[in-house]
């Protein structure tokens, strides 16, 4: 049996479910939804006697991180990566897009990684709208024109956490007929 991440259609159909809706948040102890695909050791771990070496820090209770900018304490904080390619997300990252604008009184968007080819200024703008610019730690820019990097500068300044900044295949803008 394969143990991995749920696929993103999956993902959608259960966060917009009927239920997701109208929980109850005191009963709710979901704090924090990551959607990451990142690579846990968690289901290679031998349940020999070398598990008391392992759990411990899969078993404690992690913190809850709050951007020290948020001002309104969220009741969920979901966390994931988005491409934008090309000008556009795809279709599930889209969709949860769209699901947490509806519900941004209780859901806080965090977008740790933001990979960019191909800048759409208005698909930016769009983003940065729901999610928190203050969560993007790692950002990585290709394909685009060096007259646009101006236009990203208030965004840099709001990412308060970033560590990494990458940029690939940067075009200059060159005048011919002189």
């Amino acid at each position: 049996m394969r143990y991995g991440r749920i696929p993103d259609c999956k993902m959608c159909l259960l966060l917009s479910s009927e239920n997701s809706t109208n929980f109850s948040h005191s009963r709710c102890k979901l704090r924090v939804l990551n959607l990451r695909n990142e690579h846990h050791e968690f289901w290679r771990i031998w349940a020999g006697s070398h598990e008391d070496e392992c759990l411990p820090q899969l078993t404690q209770k992690q913190p809850v991180e709050n951007s020290p900018d948020c001002g309104v304490k969220k009741h969920l904080q979901v966390t994931t990566d988005f491409e934008l390619m090309k000008g556009r997300l795809d279709e599930s990252a889209t969709y949860l897009l769209q699901w947490a604008e509806q519900r941004k009184d209780s859901i806080h968007l965090c977008c740790r990684k933001l990979q960019i080819q191909g800048l759409s200024k208005d698909a930016f703008i769009e983003i940065f709208k729901i999610i928190d610019a203050n969560c993007v730690q790692e950002l990585e820019l290709s394909c685009i024109w060096e007259e646009e990097l101006p236009f990203l500068n208030p965004y840099l300044r709001q990412m308060k956490n970033l560590l990494t900044l990458k940029l690939d295949d940067i075009t200059e803008v060159t005048m011919d007929g002189d």
